[in-house]
């Protein structure tokens, strides 16, 4: 018979021990959905709080050679509104879902468990350890176990589901604090939450790279030291614990369970390998299993619970020929991977002066870097975007405008920036010589085709639409631009496309008494296109998407992004749980065609859904 991964979790039934973390993804009902349809047994909602909170200013995520630091800020919808998601989540699904909960005292953590109630989630789980926020949360509570007992006593005083308490790594005596949650009432531990606070610091930029200072550390670095505080929290206790922190393979996994164990969460190692993880560290725990002979996770030995250990008792210098053997067959140690501390979604921090600057029309500039010699292998593609700070609020996803090499062959690149607010508006200021900060490339390019393309571009966002036609020029296409402004002072881009062997067409709303999308429609009925491909603001892109029944098209969409690789969730788009900074920018027609929130509304950056207005800035915008 073959080995299984299901398990139970207080008598619910999970087709995988492998849990999301509260504060991934998290944000909407599809992404939770995504999530679960990626090999996740359980999810965890977004840590919920009584009002709408949007986090911290950017960046907000760093890379470093061992690990990743954050500081998200626990920005998150409200209870209100997440309960909602919760309740569609359940209603699509029929499955179990975790949902998070923090506060500051524990009048409002009752209060929270008490709306929980009349939902439909299954279990709840209370944050009290975030460390990227520690001046208002965090520090108080995980560090007390008077604090925790306390909170945990009022919250079961109310609450009919079972209750997780979810503990910090960062405190003296953790066992201790995990007996008073257990002594309180709790059902079971969520250990570990990220290790810190840490500091990464940028030298070339001599700043702080977070923008908070200071953030949780996570990755693969911290897995011995979460694996200590299950194994020893699980000495101390009867209660289930989800053990996670650093898992990133199926021996990690394995690794966790035999700690102590119930089932195990796995967040950063999507930032660094993507939502493919969670079926490889399924697949790793299933060949772990066979090639041991263990008929599922609930049969693998959890030494932590064993009456006695190798070294107890004893001498702590044991006899190695009683130490019990590891098999090194070549079909296991395939599935556990030298350590992986680099991936495609997080590609590192780049700090380089600006070279050039270029005025583009009455509010917009172009800025030029240099990536010299170690960016050379990994050049963009044409709607890939990058996210650039100057490390001194904000961090924001823009676009590549022109990617092309000098004449020594260094790639240089160029984002255009028009001013949306004071992030935008700091740019503006910004000349020669000044410093940005920038790491990517991420998302979805635009793919490559010959024959005849249209390309269809709204105010900034005709700026990546230059690269892309200077790249499908380059693989024969025969081009064709509609470049749309209000005025003459917003239409980008009119020399270079004049430069072009492409025709080019340019709409000015207040000369020509029409939009770009009004225009297309002309040339569709007068003229035969094989492709069409799309950037701007999200209202043209919805206006424009009727006039598309016979050819096919891509659209490059934008929504607020707070991580830009696909973690935090805030550009999740409905009802399919994709990510813009990941299966996006640039989604092809069959994805765009199952959204049920293009152009109807969006998040704001707490997660909240927001009405879509008309005339919006297609650009780079400091508010959404």
């Amino acid at each position: 018979m073959k080995p299984t991964l299901k398990t139970k979790f207080f008598g619910k039934d999970l087709p995988s021990p492998l849990v999301l973390p509260a504060g991934i993804l998290g944000m909407s009902a599809g992404s939770l959905r995504y999530a679960l349809n990626n090999g996740y047994g359980l999810v965890t909602s977004k840590s919920l709080s009584l009002e709408p909170r949007v986090g911290h200013e950017g960046p907000v995520v760093a890379e470093y050679g061992a690990g990743i630091l954050n500081s998200m800020g626990l920005c998150n919808p409200g209870i209100e509104e997440g309960l909602a998601e919760v309740n569609r989540f359940v209603e699509q699904t029929g499955a179990p879902i975790l949902v998070s909960l923090f506060a500051t005292s524990k009048e409002d953590f009752a209060e929270l468990a008490r709306r929980v109630n009349d939902s439909a989630a299954s279990f709840v789980e209370l944050n009290l350890s975030c460390p990227n926020v520690m001046d208002e949360y965090g520090i108080p509570l995980s560090s007390s176990k008077e604090m925790v007992a306390v909170i945990v006593e009022a919250v079961k005083k109310v609450c009919r589901l079972p209750v997780l308490a979810k503990l910090s790594p960062n405190a003296m005596d953790i066992p201790s604090i995990a007996l008073a949650a257990e002594q309180s009432g709790a059902d079971g531990l969520t250990l570990i939450n990220t290790v810190g606070p840490g500091l990464l610091i940028d030298p070339f930029a001599r700043k702080p790279i977070l923008y908070p200072i200071y953030g949780g550390v996570s990755g693969p670095a911290i897995k011995p030291i979460a694996l200590k505080i299950v194994y020893d929290c699980a000495r101390r206790v009867k209660i289930p614990i989800v053990g996670m922190g650093g898992v990133s393979t199926g021996l990690d996994a394995v690794e966790m369970l035999m700690a102590g164990a119930s089932l195990v969460g796995v967040g950063s190692a999507l930032w660094q390998k993507g939502i493919r993880v969670i079926e490889e560290i399924n697949q790793g725990i299933l060949r772990f299993l066979e090639t041991e002979g263990f008929p599922s996770v609930d049969a693998l030995p959890r030494i932590s619970k064993e009456e006695k250990t190798l070294r107890e008792g004893k001498d702590r210098t044991c006899d190695i020929t009683e130490l019990p053997r590891v098999n090194t067959s070549s079909t296991l140690l395939s599935s556990s991977p030298h350590l992986h501390t680099r991936g495609p979604f997080l590609p590192g921090r780049i700090t380089e002066p600006i070279r050039r600057v270029k005025e583009e029309g009455v509010s917009a500039k172009t800025l030029y870097v240099e990536l010299d010699g170690y960016r050379q292998e990994s050049p963009p593609l044409p709607g890939q975007f990058f996210m650039l700070t100057d490390y001194q609020g904000g961090e924001k996803p823009i676009s590549v405008s022109e990617a092309e090499r000098t004449p020594e062959g260094v790639l240089q690149l160029g984002f255009t920036i028009k001013v949306a607010g004071p992030f935008t508006r700091r740019f503006q200021e910004k000349g020669v010589g000044d410093l940005l900060s920038l790491r990517g490339p991420y998302g979805n390019p635009f793919s490559i085709r010959a024959g005849r393309v249209l390309l269809v571009g709204g105010g900034c966002g005709t700026a990546p639409l230059h690269f892309l036609a200077r790249t499908l020029l380059g693989a024969g296409a025969e081009v064709t631009v509609v470049n749309g402004a209000r005025t003459a002072g917003e239409l980008l881009f009119s020399d270079r496309f004049a430069s072009l062997p492409v025709r080019s067409i340019e709409v000015l709303e207040d000369r020509d008494k029409k939009t770009a999308v009004d225009r297309v429609r002309e040339l569709l009925n007068q003229e035969v296109f094989d492709f069409v491909y799309a950037a701007g603001p999200e209202m043209m892109l919805y206006n424009l998407r009727p006039l598309l029944d016979k050819v096919d098209y891509e659209f490059l969409m934008e929504r607020y992004m707070k991580c830009g690789v696909g973690i935090c969730g805030s550009c999740t788009c409905d009802p399919t749980g994709i990510r813009l900074c990941v299966e996006g920018p640039v989604l092809p027609r069959a994805m765009v065609e199952q959204l049920t929130d293009f152009g109807v509304y969006k998040r704001d950056p707490s997660g909240k859904k927001v009405p879509f207005r008309q005339g919006f800035s297609s650009c780079v915008r400091d508010t959404p």
